[in-house]
């Protein structure tokens, strides 16, 4: 029997040391009850590792809750982030329960229909392209290698997203960084360097609302045909979007679109180098590309978990 370790299920850490804690899930699977656990640091919970039991879950928002945040923070982290007036502050749409997270959801909906999607392949093709050309470049000076996790599963969505919410080119690098110490908080490779965590942490909040704040002014002064004027100038119940709940979709966008995608496309390359068989088969049937891309989503699991709260009412 596989011993359930909490930590191991959450942990950022233990999925450096140990790994996707693969037999514990599994073992999991094999109870006929739920199994509680209590990590040392964190709130206790419910792993929920079933696929019927995941859908039954999200059919039910009304009791389901997602109000009280879809991670579970270690006590420091909630400490930080409810003495926070920035980042503790801003609101985020999978963070919402209904009625009010069908009426934010509107805002975005026309930039994310499958035509929406659609106008976004010129600057995914152009991205793709400019990539690969430069390892093309790369391999005639003899080298012929890359970094694939940073040099491209990285690159590619951080340029994708960076177009189309707005952001300049040349500060690529500052929304990386900054996205990065935002989820990465509890990281000591990724983590912004300072003794006083909290004041990081608001330090961190004030530069990523200086960065959005002047995009979303100039798209409400300037509005053009893109997803960064649709999030600036989203009306709820007929009027725009308050500050939190504006620089929230930013956000929520952005981290969501490029952590997702950047984990997907590691894991995929990952996965297809393990299996060499099915690399080949999929260049000799490029036409198996759409399905391979689903499949590649379902293997690596880019989110492993999302947090929900049992109503008490």
């Amino acid at each position: 029997m596989t011993d359930i370790n909490g930590l191991d299920l959450i942990s950022p850490r233990a999925y450096t040391e140990r790994g996707i804690p693969h037999e514990q899930w599994s073992e999991l699977r094999r109870l006929d009850r739920l199994h509680f656990c209590e990590p040392p640091g964190y709130d206790s919970f419910y792993p929920v590792v079933r696929h019927k039991h995941i859908c039954e879950i999200s059919k039910q928002p009304d009791f389901f809750l997602n109000r009280y945040g879809i991670v579970l923070e270690t006590s420091e982290q909630k400490l930080i982030l409810e003495s926070n007036q920035g980042i503790g502050q801003m609101r985020v749409i999978i963070a919402m329960d209904p009625p009010e997270h069908r009426e934010f959801r509107k805002v975005a909906v026309p930039a994310f229909t499958p035509r929406g999607v659609k106008r976004f392949d010129p600057v995914v093709n152009e991205s793709a392209r400019n990539l690969v050309d430069s390892l093309v470049e790369r391999a005639s000076g003899g080298e012929g290698e890359c970094e694939f996790a940073t040099e491209i599963a990285t690159a590619h969505p951080l340029r994708v997203l960076s177009t189309i919410l707005g952001v300049p080119q040349e500060l690529e690098p500052q929304i990386l960084r900054l996205t990065n110490e935002l989820f990465g908080a509890d990281d000591p490779d990724l983590q912004r360097e300072a003794e006083d965590r909290l004041k990081a942490v608001q330090e961190l909040g004030m530069e990523f609302f200086q960065l959005f704040s002047g995009i979303i002014e100039d798209r409400r002064a300037n509005p053009r045909d893109d997803l960064a004027s649709l999030l600036a100038n989203g009306r709820v119940n007929g009027e725009l979007m308050g500050p939190m709940e504006t620089l929230g979709y930013y956000l929520i966008t952005f981290s969501a679109g490029h952590d997702t995608t950047k984990n997907a496309l590691a894991g995929g390359i990952c996965a297809l180098a393990q299996n060499p068989g099915e690399f080949e088969k999929l260049k000799r049937n490029p036409e198996l590309i759409p399905s391979a891309v689903e499949e590649i989503v379902r293997w690596t699991s880019p989110v492993n978990y999302m947090k929900r709260v049992p109503s008490t009412t």
